[in-house]
């Protein structure tokens, strides 16, 4: 049988009745309150909450309502909420761009195409997104501060992130193979996150173990179906032979898999840190 107002009032405040006007003063918290108890158990993650405010749970606060014979409430994270948080604080590894976001970038006429291209994409991210991003441009043109405002869209959407220096997940295996006790974080990080950046390709020194270990790390995630957005100062043709050297056929590989799992977006411009 459906429960009535009252009855559920009844439930939420635990058989404690209150004067109408006391109720009335705190008629928005009874309402989220009631909400949290009727949509959370069944909740099946943040995109799909129906709260005032997604993952903040509204709850009747006993013991302060017994202190001071009123009805009090309190809020709380949800566990999805909560998971979102942490991955983000996860995923934010360097200081520098933790600020990073479409409402704060500065848009110019060199960076408005690259800036939309990649706003466009971050607002329509989800977990059935395969397609990543490449961004090419100089060396300051804005390329990571672009790909870290996307990355936080997409902790937003409730995508497990992290952001990633590619020098940095060929050190964690080096690191793996001097010492068999040593645990290769990055690099499972960069393997497994839903959506990760790979900052920076083919800076690296390209040796047969480099350009190997790029390939398996791309590859993996390209049959994973997991979009991966990847910054490099270099273009296509730069990166075939950087990375094939003396046998352009791995090169083309990996390039072909990066062009196949992600779409091409041009940064331009001068350098930022040059005008700073």
């Amino acid at each position: 049988m459906k429960q009535t107002l009252r009855d559920r009032l009844d439930v939420l405040f635990m058989g404690r009745q209150y004067a109408d006007d006391d109720l009335r003063m705190c008629e928005s918290d009874i309402r989220w309150a009631l909400d949290t108890d009727a949509y959370c158990p069944n909740c099946e993650g943040i995109d799909a909450c129906v709260l005032p405010v997604k993952g903040y749970m509204m709850f009747f606060n006993h013991a302060d309502a017994g202190r001071f014979k009123l009805p009090r409430f309190g809020v709380a994270f949800c566990q999805y909420l909560k998971q979102q948080q942490a991955e983000l604080s996860e995923a934010d590894q360097v200081d520098h761009y933790k600020g990073a976001d479409f409402n704060r970038l500065k848009v110019t006429d060199d960076n408005k195409t690259a800036f939309n291209r990649c706003r466009q994409y971050a607002m329509t991210i989800n977990k059935q997104t395969k397609k990543g991003l490449l961004l090419i441009g100089n060396e300051g043109t804005g390329k990571t501060s672009l790909a870290y405002a996307v990355m936080r869209q997409a902790n937003r959407a409730g995508l497990p992130c992290a952001f990633i220096v590619v020098s940095n997940v060929l050190d964690d295996l080096r690191q793996n193979y001097k010492n068999d006790f040593y645990e290769p974080t990055t690099y499972f990080r960069a393997k497994e996150k839903h959506f990760v950046i790979l900052d920076d390709l083919g800076v690296e020194k390209p040796t047969d173990w480099v350009r190997e270990q790029i390939y398996k790390l791309i590859n993996e995630r390209y049959m994973k179906g997991l979009p991966t957005l990847i910054t490099t100062n270099f273009t296509l043709q730069e990166l075939e032979e950087r990375l094939g050297s003396d046998d352009i056929v791995v090169g083309k590989r990996i390039t072909g898999r990066i062009c196949e799992m992600c779409d091409i977006v041009p940064v331009t411009g001068k350098s930022w840190r040059r005008k700073k």
